[in-house]
């Protein structure tokens, strides 16, 4: 199982796999958020992590309308996705003791956040 978190924003995706959660050592990249980079980002995730789909984990907040493409073209992917609420995001960010926000820093919380926490997975809404 491999944990990625994505820091959403507009333009762009943060992204961090945690590679050793024991050591906190993690792999990070940044994508546009449009549908065409969608493509590369999961051919990073599988070249990097060396997992198959089904065992992927991404963690990402709910940033209003901007996480909602990605979530459900990661999940049509055969991805789990886990879509958080960005208070209970801040407060484990807190508790871990991090200081300053970055969007770098933001995707690593998450996917400490995922493989920590254990928060159970989206879905989407039906049709």
């Amino acid at each position: 199982m491999a944990v990625i978190g994505i820091d959403v924003s507009k333009q762009k995706l943060d992204c961090a796999w945690l590679r050793d959660e024991a050591t906190g050592k993690v792999k990070t990249r940044v994508f546009g958020n449009r549908r065409q980079d969608f493509p590369r980002l999961l051919e990073w995730l599988e070249h990097q992590t060396g997992e198959p789909l089904d065992q992927l984990h991404v963690v990402m907040e709910a940033t209003g309308i901007y996480h909602e493409t990605l979530a459900y073209w990661l999940h049509a992917a055969g991805i789990q996705v886990y879509v958080l609420n960005p208070a209970q995001v801040r407060d484990f960010s807190r508790s871990l003791g991090v200081r300053g926000k970055t969007d770098k820093k933001d995707s690593v919380v998450l996917a400490r956040y995922g493989a920590t926490q254990r928060p159970d997975a989206w879905q989407p809404e039906p049709e």
